[in-house]
């Protein structure tokens, strides 16, 4: 009888092995895009290097405009022309965001009512069009790693990177505008922690340091656990403003074409990153890799939430401008 047994369980092993391979399988290559999942872990089938071979609407993400890149500053092309965008709204004006948390990705929705919207772009052939604020959100690195910024200037990264997300007004929604080639508008801030002993990598800027934002988002990073599986339905309401956001220089920035940072990767973003960053506090970064990304515990830091460069690293073959 032992034996039975023991050949039993051995069996029972083997199915249950064999069962897991089939469910890895299944979301490693899922066909229904809808259906799709992704993650920041290199050494995963989910994994950046993965994401194109997951699920047929995500080819693009082995495509030749991909975002983030490496900034090397010497590369960039000057073109004054370019001027300076503008917002329909002062930069204290306040407008309501609301922010929820689905696993690693977190997002602010501006409010519905509030119309934030920037004009005065002219890179790319999009001179007359007006884009419209959807939402921001943040990446962050891994724990003890100070790289957390997706895009990075010569090759040197700050801890997080602050992504403000428009959509073209000629469209009406950010699903419909993300299909078009001229649908988005990305404005990306790079973020540094504050601490006094690091001197910046940022000659000629000022710090920013972002007291109400790092107050808002430690508000609303506050408490929130997948166990609870009432994370994804939670939002918290904050009100803030575009100075909150932006550096001190809100007139500077580099410009080029490229595309989301995460899955489906569609190549109809134009970016525009800021030359200086913004500052927070080092309690942000603390609790934002600390959230717990998953049922079983897993927090944010094990593995970023950040996609390794995709163009730039050694030289820049691609346009990049920039207005000043």
């Amino acid at each position: 009888m032992m034996w039975r047994s023991a050949a039993l369980s051995g069996l029972v092993a083997l199915v249950l092995v064999s069962l897991c391979d089939v469910v890895a399988t299944a979301q490693c290559n899922e066909p229904d895009c809808s259906k799709a999942k992704f993650n920041y872990d290199q050494s995963s089938c989910l994994g950046p290097a993965s994401w194109p071979d997951i699920t047929p609407c995500w080819s693009t993400c082995s495509g030749s405009r991909q975002s983030p890149v490496n900034i090397r500053r010497n590369d960039a092309t000057s073109r004054t022309s370019l001027g300076v965008f503008s917002f329909n709204i002062g930069p204290q004006q306040p407008f309501q965001v609301s922010t929820t948390i689905d696993g690693f990705k977190t997002n602010s929705k501006v409010s519905t009512t509030d119309h934030v919207v920037l004009s005065d772009v002219t890179q790319f052939g999009l001179s007359g069009n007006s884009f419209r604020l959807d939402g921001f959100h943040f990446h962050a690195g891994k724990f003890n790693n100070a790289k957390g910024s997706e895009h990075s200037f010569d090759g040197e990264f700050q801890p997080m990177e602050l992504h403000m997300v428009f959509y073209n007004t000629k469209y009406p929604d950010i699903s419909a505008a993300i299909q078009q080639s001229d649908g988005l508008l990305v404005i990306g801030v790079l973020a540094q922690v504050f601490d006094r002993a690091r001197p910046s990598p940022f000659p000629g800027c000022v710090h920013t340091f972002q007291r109400t934002l790092s107050r808002v988002l430690m508000d609303s990073l506050k408490d929130k656990n997948p166990k609870s599986g009432k994370s994804c339905e939670e939002t918290v309401d904050s009100t803030l403003t575009l100075q909150d956001l932006l550096p001190a220089d809100r007139e500077s920035y580099y410009t080029y074409e490229g595309s989301l940072t995460t899955p489906p990767c569609s190549e109809t973003v134009t970016w525009i990153v800021m030359k200086c960053p913004i500052v927070v506090t080092k309690s942000v970064l603390r609790r934002f890799k600390r959230l717990e990304i998953s049922k079983n515990g897993e927090r944010l830091g094990v593995h970023g939430s950040r996609r390794p460069v995709q163009r730039g690293k050694n030289h820049t073959p691609f346009v990049l401008l920039k207005n000043f």
